[in-house]
């Protein structure tokens, strides 16, 4: 059986915390002076059988902050109206906020029956069916009860029951979290927190951590009900005694999650809905109270795609906190007004980022849109692209989606089986492309190569590393992609230095027989050029593919010199250097039949490859 977390919610002195009372027997508002002024300040908790925490709330204007903590993660409601009273602006702005949040299912109760005629009774049920249509709570059932003398309390007790019976288990997004919404200290134990685990589950002696603050914890013991137990999961309201950490570490607002899922930011984008009973327009740079979890923070709403939202209308907005809070895609907030207090609208996070977009970014709206849709595979197949060849791992997709990397791992294994994504590297180092970013990228690499060869037509080569500096992208995309234009043959690698490949084989196989056929007489590429009747741009280009080819090499003085002929000269090195311990200049005219001007570049050559070494006017053996 599931477990269920019930809230109350209604105006103040309506009855709320004696209907809990009669419910469960514990009178919830424990803090001294909530005893002696008679009015809840903060939340508390009461227990209804084993499968139920029933968290009662403040009703008085100046305690929202505490019941939107109290209400932020309820399943069910009881939205409690005092028949003398009827219905009131906390009971009107208590439905706001729990439609806002999501609050899916729940009952109403009309309590302080006792107080009233039966007539005045069927006047105060017509309001609240008036207040409630087009809400959750449209076709909720009403109970008519005296939480004081015990009227309709057996009745309603038996609803819950069933409820709680037939409850089904939520959506889990698969790591552990829990917003803390009580932390204190307990002699010989430490500090213990209180909350709802809102996803995944948590197990004694588990690493947690605290955000924000990425403060490491561990799970010294957990307690549900006042008893004990090895775990807690999604839906179940626990206390954990944390050790390594104080209450100054966390406070109501802070959130204990599973390392490395859960992420504090100061900006995210959302989709906000403005109440129709908000007293104005909102526009952009308005300063506004957020209530995020169990946390409350101050921030302005800045819009994206329009100059404002009337009452009762939604826009994507983007948000900026001043201080920085845990937050996780599809998470609820509810915004109240700044001065005077008042809920003016809530929304859902789409998304979190690092900077400002411009309010008529035309790319982000066309995302936050697709986000919106509630569409994981739209939504992947669109934040991948605009990862161009950065890429994504399970983990980063997991926290865009606001799901587990586990989940976030398959849902990329299915798009990478229609070929719209691409994984490289192994194990932790897999990251995911998108299929046309790679393409986009490779034919980036391409021209940006052209273009260099363009400006600079007597090089070489191009280092890999002046590419990669002129693009962004991965280490990893881009080494990847220059493997697969090598072995496409569309570019050839020399150690660090790439050039593309062009021509044809039969014109490189001409340039080559006129190198070999100059023996040591090595020629520049102009005298190339000029005897086979060639332009030096087009001489140089075939010269660069025989020295990518290692078939070719460069001497000083833009002189160039068959590999084969080099090793039949250090062969006849060697030979010399048996009969004699120095080698001349003359030496080498000798052994070559060249004049001094290709055999200075030649000693130079051997003398940086550490065949000779110089010592004078003459060479030894290196």
């Amino acid at each position: 059986m599931s477990h269920v977390v019930i809230g109350t919610a209604g105006h103040i002195d309506h009855g709320k915390t004696a209907l809990v009372k009669a419910l469960t027997g514990k009178d919830t508002d424990s803090l001294p002076e909530e005893k002696s002024r008679g009015v809840t300040i903060d939340i508390g908790f009461a227990f209804l059988g084993d499968n139920a925490t029933i968290i009662d709330v403040p009703g008085h204007e100046r305690f929202i902050k505490n019941m939107v903590t109290g209400v932020s993660t309820i399943s069910y409601v009881m939205l409690v109206i005092a028949a003398d009273d009827g219905v009131m602006p906390q009971t009107r702005e208590h439905l706001d906020i729990l439609s806002l949040l999501g609050v899916e299912d729940g009952m109403i109760v009309i309590n302080k029956i006792d107080l009233v005629e039966e007539s005045w009774l069927d006047m105060v049920i017509e309001d609240v069916k008036k207040l409630t249509k087009g809400t959750f709570l449209e076709n909720a059932s009403i109970f008519k009860a005296s939480a004081i003398k015990g009227d309709g309390i057996e009745k309603i007790k038996e609803t819950l029951i069933a409820v709680i019976a037939d409850r089904k288990e939520k959506v889990d997004k698969g790591y552990f979290r829990l917003p803390v919404d009580r932390s204190f200290s307990v002699k010989g134990f430490g500090t213990v927190v209180t909350g709802t685990v809102v996803s995944g589950s948590v197990q004694k002696g588990d690493s947690v951590e605290i955000l924000p603050g990425g403060i490491e914890a561990k799970i010294r013991g957990i307690q549900q009900h006042n008893e004990e137990t090895a775990g807690a999961k999604l839906g179940e309201r626990a206390a954990l005694n944390l050790s390594g950490v104080s209450t100054e570490d966390v406070i109501r607002g802070s959130h204990i999650a599973a390392k490395n899922y859960l992420n504090s930011t100061m900006i995210f984008e959302a989709n906000l809905n403005l109440l129709g009973t908000a007293p104005k327009p909102l526009s952009s740079r308005t300063r506004v109270r957020l209530h995020l979890g169990t946390g409350e923070v101050m921030g302005r709403i800045s819009l994206l795609g329009s100059a404002e939202i009337e009452p009762g209308g939604n826009g994507f907005v983007q948000v900026f906190l001043e201080k920085e809070v845990p937050v996780a895609v599809k998470d609820k907030f509810i915004i109240r007004r700044y001065s005077p207090p008042l809920t003016i609208g809530g929304g859902v996070v789409l998304k979190l980022s690092k900077s400002r977009y411009k309010p008529k970014d035309r790319e982000i709206y066309e995302l936050l849109k697709v986000i919106n849709e509630e569409n994981d595979v739209d939504t992947a197949k669109m934040l991948i692209s605009r990862k161009n060849g950065n890429g994504i791992d399970e983990q980063e997709l997991g926290v865009e989606l606001g799901i587990a990397s586990e989940k976030a791992l398959n849902l990329l294994k299915e798009l990478e089986k229609s070929s719209l994504i691409l994984a490289i590297g192994q194990g932790i180092n897999m990251r995911w492309y998108g299929a046309d970013s790679l393409t986009e990228l490779k034919e980036s690499i391409v021209s940006k190569i052209a273009r260099f060869f363009e400006e600079n037509p007597v090089s070489v080569g191009i280092k890999l590393s002046e590419i990669k500096e002129l693009l962004e992208c991965s280490s990893q995309a881009f080494d990847f992609i220059i493997e697969n234009l090598s072995d496409e043959k569309k570019i050839s690698k020399s150690g660090a230095l790439i050039t593309l490949r062009g021509g044809e084989s039969s014109d490189t196989e001409e340039v080559e027989e006129a190198i070999t056929s100059l023996r040591y007489s090595a020629a520049t590429s102009s005298e190339l050029a000029k005897n086979l009747g060639k332009e030096n741009k087009e001489i140089y280009q075939l010269i660069k593919r025989l020295i990518q080819d290692e078939k070719v090499i460069r001497l000083d003085g833009d002189l160039f010199i068959h590999t084969t002929l080099i090793e039949e000269l250090i062969a006849e090195i060697e030979k010399h250097f048996e009969k004699s311990g120095e080698l001349s200049v003359s030496d080498l005219k000798d052994i070559t039949g060249v004049s001094r001007k290709y055999a200075i570049p030649l000693l130079l050559y051997l003398d940086e490859n550490s065949v000779t070494r110089r010592e004078g006017n003459v060479r030894v053996k290196a």
